[in-house]
């Protein structure tokens, strides 16, 4: 990839979101975030490209459910990788089906997170 990858982070939990964008920062991502669904409205609108997109089941004003048609729709070509505490599968199946690419449940290990994303990012040829 000739280009930096662009992470947007879409997580209400404070602690959790900071530490997901400065890690990504440390390995060399330009990550944009958002706290609820009024702010990654917003950068849906101001925002052109995303690479991956973080994105949290439940958070203030709405839901991944709800938003992710709308970020499929506007970031046809980014890996959705849904980051939750989720334990409803039904809610999970769903995300999968509007078209997430990945799961990883909460509590994470921010290395396991890293390699879903490198693994999105650069497939195997």
């Amino acid at each position: 990839m000739n280009t930096t990858p662009k992470v947007l982070v879409i997580e209400d939990d404070g602690t959790v979101r900071r530490m997901l964008v400065r890690f990504l920062r440390l390995n060399q991502y330009v990550v944009k975030d958002a706290t609820d669904f009024e702010e990654a409205m917003q950068t849906l609108q101001e925002e052109p490209h995303f690479d991956v997109i973080l994105l949290d089941v439940n958070f203030p004003g709405g839901g991944g459910l709800e938003l992710l048609p709308l970020l499929k729709n506007k970031y046809t070509d980014a890996t959705v990788i849904v980051v939750s505490a989720t334990e409803d599968v039904n809610v999970v199946r769903q995300l999968m089906e509007d078209g997430a690419t990945d799961f990883v449940a909460k509590p994470f290990d921010v290395t396991m997170l890293l390699e879903h994303i490198e693994r999105h990012l650069h497939p195997a040829s």
